[in-house]
């Protein structure tokens, strides 16, 4: 509502009505691992629909996550349209960190500045194709926190936690 031009509708969980999603532009989740929601629920076929339309994709927090045990079957796939992902609940770190801007000019930098942070981190992210944004410090590494990244079929995708 604050941007003109942008209607933003909330759906706890995936739409039951399959026009609500005619024009979509960008879905985004903020819920358990997405991955497993998203590829092997039962709207599996209608995401992957968006996702080759060029629908962007955000994830966030643990919604950015695929569970250790799916990784290897979906992990690939997931990546393909997130650009990155971590392991949900592998090596976390809850600490204070300044919130760094990897690259300060891409658009989603602009209009905020760098700040200290308290939160749960979640280690080791896998990068595929995804380019690094958002960094913290913790336990003595850097750690990428959001990543954005440009699909082939012209779809978007940031994911963070």
């Amino acid at each position: 509502r604050q941007m003109e031009g942008v209607e933003t509708v909330v759906s706890g969980g995936w739409p039951k009505d399959p026009e609500d999603l005619a024009g979509v532009k960008t879905i985004v989740f903020y819920t358990d691992p997405a991955a497993e929601m998203l590829l092997d629920g039962p709207h599996a076929e209608a995401f992957e629909g968006l996702m080759n339309q060029g629908v962007g994709l955000v994830t966030i927090h643990w919604a950015s996550s695929v569970y250790q045990k799916n990784l290897e079957r979906i992990g690939d796939k997931w990546m393909g349209y997130l650009g990155g992902t971590w392991i949900s609940n592998v090596e976390l770190s809850t600490d204070t960190s300044t919130l760094k801007k990897l690259i300060p000019k891409h658009p989603i930098c602009r209009g905020w500045n760098e700040y200290e942070l308290r939160d749960e981190f979640y280690l080791n992210p896998k990068m595929a194709k995804g380019k690094p944004l958002l960094q913290v410090t913790t336990k003595g590494k850097d750690v990428t926190v959001g990543w954005v990244h440009e699909r082939l079929d012209g779809g978007r995708a940031f994911g963070t936690t």
